[in-house]
C-alpha cells in the first residue's frame, strides 16, 4: 500500500534511538569490541492495563532498561513525582531475599512455580524471631514507577521483581550486560545450576563468554584497561575509582568461571597475575565494593541451603507449602529446631491447622533436639512483625535530554 517500507529497508529499533544512562558502565556501542556492556536485547511491546508480571529473575545476569512513551491523552489514575501518569509499578526484592520470594526446591520437585504472594501472606507466617529471641529484620522492598514520558527504570541484574501496569503504555525496553558486572553473569550461573530446567541464554554469555580469543580481546584486555596504571585505586578520582574496582571484581568473576583462561599459556595469564597483585597488596580493602560482599554472602546461603529450611541473619526457619504459597516457623538458632518446625508444619499442613501450629511453635523457647523440638506447649502467638516497603523513584536522567 502507499507508504509502505521496501522489503530491503530495516525497521528501525526505537531502543536504539534512546539516550539511556550511566554510559561510563552501560555504553560504547559505537565501538561493540572495546565497550563496556553488550545489548543482548531490544524491544518495543505494548503493556495492557491490569497486567501483572509476578516474581521473575532475569536470564543472564543483564540490566534491564525501560522507559515508557509520553501518552499526552492519558487521563492518568496515578500521577508520579514529575506530574506525568505512573503506567507501571515495580516491586523489587533485595538480593538476598531471594530465597524468601520463591523456593527452587519445591518448584524442581512439582514443576510448579511457588513464591510469595506479596499481597495475601499474613505476618504471622512470616519468618521472625520466637518468643525471647532478639529480632531480626525482613528484607526490604523497593517500589520504583515508570512514567509514561519520564524517567528510565533500571532494573539490576539478580533482584528479583514483581511489575504491574497501572495503565496502557507502550514500553520500549534494552537489556545489556555489562562487562563490569561479570559477577552477575557468574551468581546467575550458579544459581542456575540448581533449577532443573534452565533458561535459554543470550550468545553473549552461552558462547561469546566461552571462547578463550573473544574473550581475551573483547573482554579481558578492556577491563584490564579500565583497572589503571595503580594497585591502588584509592589513588583515582571518585568515578574512576568505582569503574575501575568494578573491573577487577569483574576479572576475578571471569576467572572463577574461566580459570583456564587464565593458566600458562592462556589468554588472561597476565592479567590473572595483576589480579593476584592487587589481591595480595596493601589496598586490597579498596577494590572490594558492596556488590562483591552480597555475592559472597549470597552464593555461601546458596551453597548451604537445604530443602525446607530458610537462612537469614545467621538463623534458620522451617518452611511448608499451602496453596502455593510458602509459610515459614520462627527463626531459629539451630537447623535441628528448624528441622523439628518443619516436621510439625507438614502435620500441620495435613490436619489443616497450619496456622495454629506455626503459632504454638513461635511461642515455645528453642530446643534443638530433634522432632522434641517442635513439640507445641502453648497458643501464645508473638507479635507479628510486618514486611517494609520502601518507596524510591527509578533510575535519574535529564527527562528534557531523554525525549528531545
Amino acid at each position: 500500500g502507499a507508504g509502505a517500507a521496501e522489503p530491503d529497508t530495516p525497521l528501525p529499533v526505537l531502543p536504539d534511538l534512546f539516550q539511556w544512562p550511566l554510559p561510563a558502565f552501560f555504553g560504547g556501542d559505537e565501538h561493540p569490541d572495546d565497550s563496556v556492556a553488550v545489548v543482548v536485547d531490544s524491544a518495543t511491546e505494548m503493556s495492557r492495563r491490569g497486567a501483572i508480571s509476578w516474581w521473575r529473575l532475569d536470564d543472564c545476569g543483564e540490566f534491564v532498561f525501560q522507559a515508557a512513551l509520553p501518552e499526552p491523552d492519558l487521563a492518568p489514575r496515578l500521577v508520579g513525582p514529575s506530574g506525568k501518569p505512573v503506567v507501571k509499578v515495580c516491586i523489587f526484592a533485595e538480593k538476598s531475599a531471594y530465597e524468601l520470594i520463591t523456593q527452587d526446591d519445591v518448584t524442581n520437585s512439582t514443576r510448579c512455580f511457588t513464591g510469595l504472594d506479596l499481597f495475601n501472606t499474613p505476618d504471622s507466617v512470616l519468618p521472625v524471631s520466637g518468643t525471647g529471641e532478639a529480632a531480626v529484620p525482613l528484607p526490604r522492598f523497593t517500589v520504583a514507577i515508570l512514567e509514561a514520558g519520564g524517567r528510565p527504570v533500571l532494573s539490576p541484574p539478580n533482584s528479583v521483581r514483581l511489575v504491574i501496569t497501572v495503565d496502557s503504555c507502550v514500553l520500549v525496553e534494552q537489556r545489556r550486560v555489562s562487562k563490569l558486572f561479570l559477577d552477575e553473569v557468574a551468581y546467575f550461573q550458579r544459581r542456575l545450576q540448581r533449577w532443573d530446567d534452565p533458561p535459554i541464554q543470550y550468545q553473549f554469555v552461552a558462547v561469546q563468554l566461552k571462547d578463550p580469543g573473544f574473550v581475551a580481546k573483547n573482554v579481558i584486555a578492556v577491563l584490564v584497561n579500565l583497572l589503571g596504571p595503580s594497585d591502588d585505586c584509592s589513588q583515582l578520582a571518585a568515578s574512576d575509582r568505582a569503574v575501575a574496582i568494578r573491573a577487577f571484581q569483574s576479572l576475578v568473576a571471569l576467572r572463577l568461571m574461566q580459570p583456564e583462561f587464565f593458566g600458562d599459556g592462556g589468554p588472561g595469564h597476565t592479567a590473572g597475575a595483576r589480579v593476584d597483585c592487587i589481591a595480595a597488596g596493601p589496598a586490597a580493602s579498596a577494590w572490594v565494593d558492596a556488590g562483591a560482599i552480597v555475592h559472597r554472602a549470597m552464593i555461601a546461603t546458596m551453597t548451604r541451603g537445604k530443602t525446607g529450611l530458610f537462612q537469614l541473619d545467621g538463623r534458620v526457619a522451617a518452611y511448608v507449602h499451602e496453596g502455593g504459597c510458602p509459610r515459614w516457623g520462627p527463626l531459629r538458632l539451630h537447623e535441628a529446631a528448624a528441622i523439628g518446625d518443619r516436621i510439625a508444619m507438614l502435620d500441620g499442613v495435613r490436619s489443616n491447622r497450619l496456622l495454629d501450629v506455626i503459632g504454638e511453635l513461635r511461642s515455645i523457647p528453642e530446643r534443638p533436639t530433634g522432632r522434641a523440638a517442635a513439640a507445641p506447649a502453648a497458643t501464645h502467638v508473638a507479635a507479628p512483625v510486618p514486611v517494609v516497603v520502601e518507596s524510591k523513584v527509578s533510575a535519574a536522567h535529564s527527562e528534557a535530554s531523554f525525549f528531545d
